[in-house]
């Protein structure tokens, strides 16, 4: 490998860690993509079963592909620096390792790791909310098929958007905001194995497909166990603390059980052609000319240009990105908004009477930093004529939380939604 090349490769990594460093922490946070080390990881290991036993030779393999990826990375993250988008900024770092690979490898070799890179698009976290939309209408399905097993077992109860009640006793499937949590961790493994055993798209798409199908059953099935054996045994408690977790492990291990099951099914119907796409590429075509001509390398002195080019280009846009998000840092205000909320409300900053309804009760309530439903909550409660009524302050959140999506998980509808602009600094009242 060139010097020019390792250069380019160093720099561009460089210009990428301020969205790497906080996108990686936001996940890790996160109850969706906690398991984005197993995807790296699993990445690493089918590139290296992928160019084990293979020649490989890093060098400097510039090309007019080459060429076009580094063109699209830079304007990617050049969109992420001046959007502040750490999102995108992910996008282009993903982008950035598929050109590092058409770099390092020859193009014969870098066909060969073009699969393991579906298993980290799985690590891109849909945009605009749409994940948790997903999600939610998930659960939501998954609750009205544990209803209707509940409704055969003869069990009196009510269901609203992903809550079952039963007299007495409410039950909020994950805490309504919380999703499906083995969907996007049981969508991953069974990728690594399709990937793996090196299926064709369309076998790659039923294996995902399938798994997806068996999430729905068994959280189906989930939800009707929790309710069903506090229904009967009411001190069971499967509805929290370790034992809810532990059904969540037992119901994640079904799940990949039953999708490894299916595959081996189908296995036994029909033959895998694991080196059918392998076949395919061999084959003279239209495809193979064009593939051929953009991959043709550049000369030793073009190529060492186009890497200092790039590289400079690097250099400027992530110097740009590290200023940018150290004046974040240093605009950070010292106040902590989180703390001490609770105590900043009493019951008496709200009315005693509110066109006729009689406040009955207030309580604060302070729970864990990550808690779904807010650090702090403050509930007043209003009674008239036989209706009770609550109005509540909750917050702090670890991060931007869209009520909405909780609220509709739980069988509200949305009518109308405002952004109110704050007009003084935080920590100021």
């Amino acid at each position: 490998m060139s010097v020019v090349a390792l250069l380019l490769l160093a720099l561009g990594a460089l210009a990428h860690l301020p969205f790497i460093i906080p996108q990686m922490k936001w996940m890790w946070d996160s109850e969706h993509y906690g398991f984005f080390p197993f995807a790296i990881a699993a990445f690493c290991w089918l590139v290296w079963e992928r160019l084990k036993g293979a020649d490989v030779r890093l060098g400097n393999y510039f090309s007019k592909r080459t060429t076009c990826l580094l063109i699209f990375n830079v304007l990617l993250l050049g969109l992420a620096t001046l959007a502040n988008s750490y999102w995108i900024g992910w996008v282009s770092f993903l982008v950035f390792l598929w050109t590092a690979a058409h770099i390092l490898l020859p193009p014969e070799l870098a066909k060969r790791v073009r699969q393991p890179f579906l298993v980290l698009l799985l690590i891109v976290p849909l945009p605009l909310g749409l994940d948790t939309s997903l999600v939610i209408q998930m659960q939501k399905l998954a609750t009205r098929q544990g209803s209707l097993m509940l409704d055969y077992m003869g069990v009196k109860h009510a269901v609203s958007g992903v809550t079952v009640e039963l007299p007495g006793h409410k039950f909020m499937i994950d805490e309504a905001c919380s999703g499906i949590h083995s969907l996007f961790s049981a969508v991953t493994a069974m990728l690594v194995f399709a990937v793996f055993c090196r299926y064709s798209v369309w076998r790659t798409l039923f294996t995902v497909a399938q798994a997806v199908l068996w999430v729905l059953v068994v959280n189906a099935m989930r939800v009707f166990v929790v309710v069903y054996t506090t229904f009967k045994w009411r001190n069971l408690g499967l509805e929290s603390g370790w034992r809810h977790q532990a059904l969540g492990f037992v119901c994640y291990v079904v799940i990949l059980m039953l999708a490894f099951s299916t595959d081996q099914f189908l296995r036994y119907l029909i033959r895998v052609r694991s080196d059918e796409s392998e076949e395919r590429s061999r084959r003279t075509t239209w495809r193979t000319r064009v593939a051929a001509w953009f991959d043709k390398p550049f000369s030793e002195g073009l190529a060492r240009a186009a890497g200092i080019c790039f590289a400079g280009v690097f250099l400027l846009v992530g110097g740009v990105a590290a200023a940018q998000s150290w004046k974040s840092v240093q605009n950070i205000p010292a106040d902590n908004f989180a703390e001490g909320l609770a105590f900043q409300f009493t019951e008496a900053d709200m009315p005693a009477v509110v066109n006729d309804w009689q406040r009955v009760g207030f309580k604060a309530e302070n729970r864990d930093k990550g808690d779904i439903l807010g650090t702090n909550s403050m509930v007043w409660t209003y009674q008239r004529g036989g209706f009770v009524a609550q109005f509540s302050i909750d917050g702090a959140y670890p991060e931007f939380h869209d009520l909405n999506y909780c609220y509709t998980a739980t069988g509200w509808k949305l009518k109308q939604s405002d952004n109110i602009p704050i007009g003084s600094p935080i920590g100021e009242t």
